[in-house]
């Protein structure tokens, strides 16, 4: 009884516990669906943090709560849940050994078991998938290549979002207009990741890359380059009669297609996007199957991409 108490009371009096302890038990709370707070945190947990509650919840009954949280299955937790919860395993800080050296032994069996619900959750394969995916995407500042920063917004969930600020130069142009619109572009894209999308710094990555309007059958070579460096496995572009001429990066999709091994996804300027008012803005997908294809590969491709929110349409036209 006396080990007990001296174990379940050791986190609680860690007054100032450093940002993997914090990590640990906000996964943990995310679990337990306890909602994040605003208020001041007794232990200094960055805000919003649901670190106090969860702390005061497993003061309670730590080894009931554990129980509980060991025999949680895949299909009992949500998937806006599970993605906050894998999405916190993923922050900067979220480490092993330092939690443990703060907290010792009953840290450990925390940690033994979130990496457990991690297991289940990954090799659930009737899921959104709880994995990480880079995506690329190009953005030159056409109204389609909006459309596909907000696609690739959209579908972005865990890994890290690489925007590509691809901008076309041109020796007759004032250099001063080159370089202010790389610029903005750049500024802009980076202003809407914060605060439009609030996405946290580790989630994406802006890029800023420039081809000469003399050399634009290196465009191919330039983005093949960015899909190794950032390791992504899906690339989203934007398509419109704007892009599809000799200085336009349309050619960039008939690249993708036949050379990229990944997955593509490209996106009409009139497509709409998510309003600035909005936090989310849910999404329909249409998944068309033929009487050939392997049903079940295509319908795992599409709830890849797929969010909270999202519905899907499957279709297939038979002979009657």
């Amino acid at each position: 009884l006396i080990s007990y108490f001296l174990m379940s009371s050791t986190l609680d009096q860690i007054r100032r516990p450093p940002i993997s302890l914090i990590k640990l038990i906000e996964c943990v709370g995310t679990l337990l669906n306890i909602p994040k707070s605003v208020e001041k945190s007794a232990y200094r947990a960055p805000l919003p943090s649901n670190y106090d509650s969860t702390i005061e919840k497993l003061k309670s009954d730590f080894y009931g709560i554990l129980n509980k949280l060991s025999s949680l299955q895949s299909s009992d937790i949500k998937n806006d849940i599970a993605s906050d919860f894998y999405n916190k395993t993923l922050e900067p800080g979220f480490d092993y050994e330092d939690a443990i050296n703060a907290g010792g032994l009953l840290v450990r069996e925390l940690f033994n078991v979130v990496f457990l619900i991690l297991l289940r959750l990954q090799c659930d394969g009737n899921r959104l998938p709880i994995k990480q995916f880079n995506k690329l995407v190009l953005v030159d500042g056409t109204r389609s290549s909006y459309v596909a920063f907000d696609t690739a917004c959209h579908i972005h969930n865990h890994g890290t979002l690489n925007i590509l600020a691809f901008t076309v130069t041109d020796e007759d142009a004032e250099a001063h207009d080159v370089s202010g619109h790389a610029a903005h572009l750049l500024r802009d894209l980076t202003r809407r990741c914060k605060q439009h999308y609030k996405f946290q710094d580790h989630c994406f990555k802006v890029i800023g890359v420039s081809c000469n309007m003399q050399n634009l059958e290196n465009q191919p070579q330039i983005l093949e380059q960015q899909l190794i460096e950032s390791d992504s496995s899906v690339f989203v572009m934007g398509i419109s009669e704007y892009n599809i001429g000799e200085a336009g990066t349309g050619a960039l999709a008939l690249w993708a297609t036949w050379q990229f091994a990944g997955d593509i996804i490209l996106c009409k300027g009139m497509s709409p996007i998510r309003p600035f008012s909005q936090v989310r803005s849910s999404r329909t997908f249409l998944v068309y199957l033929d009487s050939k294809d392997n049903h079940q590969l295509i319908f795992l491709k599409a709830i890849k991409f797929m969010r909270p929110g999202d519905s899907i349409l499957m279709m297939t036209i038979v002979e009657s």
